[in-house]
């Protein structure tokens, strides 16, 4: 098994593993001074989204950032301005991700009902597997505030444009901008709420019961599928 590794004092992309006396590749690539900085970016966000899923956000530090990304203390200062900078980020991150990772869990030819379990299916999929997900989101209204805003701001447009699809392939009856963001509230409070009631309290994700796939099934089948 070959390991790249990333040493942020060189900027350099190294081989590691591989058999011994066996030649693993051409001498390590130096990555420019542009993808330097933008790798030691993404280290920072994604060792800061691991910390504050690890000790929440009140003890995800700066040194703990800094240690978990292999970078200097100092360095996370050339990034970002305040601790609350980087914090304000994963909610919004996390969204992305969330959206990003139902999409493409849509098999092809998927519509109407089936569509919309799926998504359901697959955003308790994301919840489970995603280790920072219960205090990134959980902890946010509180500890970052602007970052949830802008979490909040994602996931309801995602959701809209999901729907004003299944409007267009006359799955569901036309409704007006405002209507249409209602319907969209009231499904993703379900989905929050069935989130919350999974999660135990010591944090572990339990899986959603069968029957809780099939109860909303009959309900948006009910109330918003023709």
């Amino acid at each position: 098994m070959v390991e790249v590794r990333y040493r942020e004092s060189t900027g350099e992309l190294q081989m590691a593993g591989g058999r011994a006396g066996v030649r693993t590749g051409t001498r390590p690539r130096r990555l420019s001074r542009e993808e330097k900085a933008v790798r030691t970016e993404q280290l920072l966000i994604e060792a800061a989204a691991e910390m504050v899923g690890k000790y929440g956000y009140a003890e995800a530090s700066i040194s703990r950032i800094t240690e978990a990304a292999n970078v200097a203390q100092g360095t996370f200062y050339n990034y970002f301005e305040t601790r609350q900078a980087i914090l304000d980020l994963l909610p919004p991150r996390y969204a992305q991700k969330m959206n990003e990772y139902i999409a493409s869990r849509m098999e092809p030819g998927l519509c109407g009902v089936d569509r919309e379990v799926r998504r359901l299916e697959a955003f308790f999929d994301f919840f489970r597997e995603t280790k920072e997900s219960a205090r990134l989101v959980n902890e946010a209204t509180v500890m970052a505030p602007e970052g949830f805003a802008r979490f909040g701001v994602i996931v309801r447009k995602g959701y809209i444009r999901a729907l004003e699809r299944s409007m267009e392939r006359g799955e569901i009856e036309r409704m007006d901008p405002k209507e249409l963001g209602d319907v969209a509230d009231l499904l993703i409070s379900i989905r929050n709420g069935l989130s919350h009631m999974m999660l135990s309290a010591e944090g572990n994700r339990k899986r959603v019961p069968k029957r809780f796939f099939d109860s909303y099934r009959k309900f948006v089948a009910k109330a918003l599928f023709r």
